[in-house]
């Protein structure tokens, strides 16, 4: 036995096989897995410039719309989808153009097998869509769903359940763009975590900070103090925007933080904000402005969610409130701009 325990010395130790890790599901109301794409078959083509408006200013000078402008920065929903369903989901198609303006990517996903097919059929969508073949060994992606602008998971669903999936675009857009979260997160979280996703970020980290204080498992304090961290950073995050917003007169960005300060994280960083708003304005003589971008702020957040693509009462409304916007103020930028873009699309379908 001994030379054998003595041989036994010098052999290589076996490392434990390593067991494949499963991929993250996709669960709504968690964040979704990373979107991983091996390579795109083709990207939205970027905007080539500025186009001039139908429309003149008070001088008779054409007003430059400029290229297309999200308008808000603080938003990027997402609808994934297997590529097959391009040409045969009607409200994928309207959204396609009627969005095109919005923080609203589009992508498309198929098998490398199906790539000429797919790509045939994308075309039914325009050219402002993403089309992609995913990693071999990345999470399975579903067939049809709508990705919030924090990475949440909002819905996923069969492509005949046509009203939820519009729904879900809808939630998606109103919602403000928080810190990602990179994992899931226990389930005792799911109350504040889904305050966390609609932007009310003071109650989602109150309601973590309780969680993480009375105790529990390892993973739910972990979790906890994980969701209170990425509240904390985002107040930097927007303190910091705020103050690059300052340097470059960005009242309309200026405008935006402090109402998402105030509805969501209401605080001494939401007052400084305020303060510079007001301090800024002041000095630049720029009151009218800073009341504009507010006013767009309330408009904006109406849109029919197909307007200027589909033909319906709410899209005449919206028009014309877009229309009394314009002529409430002399000014000729930033909002008014946007909403003139808007207008000249509806009446450019109206004409078709």
């Amino acid at each position: 036995m001994l030379p054998l325990l003595f041989l036994s010395l010098f052999l290589p130790v076996q490392e434990p096989v390593a067991q494949p890790v499963a991929p993250a599901p996709f669960v709504v109301g968690q964040p979704a897995p990373d979107l991983q794409f091996e390579r795109w078959v083709t990207e939205p083509k970027k905007s080539t410039g500025s186009t001039s408006s139908s429309r003149t200013g008070p001088k008779g000078e054409p007003i430059v719309i400029g290229p297309t402008q999200r308008w808000s920065n603080f938003h990027e929903a997402k609808i994934v989808f297997h590529a097959s369903l391009a040409a045969s989901l009607p409200p994928l198609v309207a959204l396609a153009d009627a969005a095109s303006d919005r923080a609203l990517s589009i992508v498309g996903w198929t098998s490398a097998d199906d790539e000429a097919k797919a790509r045939e059929g994308m075309r039914a969508l325009g050219e402002g869509v993403w089309l992609g073949v995913p990693k071999v060994g990345s999470p399975p992606l579903p067939e049809l769903c709508v990705i919030g602008p924090s990475g949440e998971l909002v819905w996923t669903g069969p492509t005949k359940d046509e009203k939820a999936f519009v729904a879900a675009v809808e939630e998606a857009l109103a919602r403000p763009r928080g810190k990602p979260i990179a994992a899931p997160l226990a389930p005792e979280l799911n109350p504040a975590l889904n305050d966390y996703w609609k932007g009310a970020w003071a109650k989602a980290r109150s309601a973590a900070d309780k969680l993480a204080k009375k105790g529990g498992s390892e993973k739910l304090v972990a979790d906890a103090k994980r969701l209170c961290a990425a509240v904390d950073e985002l107040e930097r995050d927007f303190g910091v925007a705020a103050q690059d917003a300052v340097g470059k007169t960005q009242f309309y960005e200026l405008v935006e933080i402090e109402s998402l300060l105030g509805s969501g994280l209401p605080g001494a960083t939401q007052k400084r904000v305020s303060e510079m708003l007001k301090e800024t304005s002041g000095k630049t003589m720029q009151a009218g402005s800073v009341d504009d971008a507010r006013k767009w702020l309330e408009i904006a957040a109406r849109r029919p969610l197909f307007f200027p693509v589909r033909s319906e009462p709410a899209g005449e409304r919206y028009a014309h409130e877009l229309e009394q916007f314009v002529k409430r103020s002399s000014n000729l930028a930033g909002p008014q701009q946007r909403a003139l873009g808007l207008v000249d699309r509806w009446q450019q379908r109206k004409s078709r």
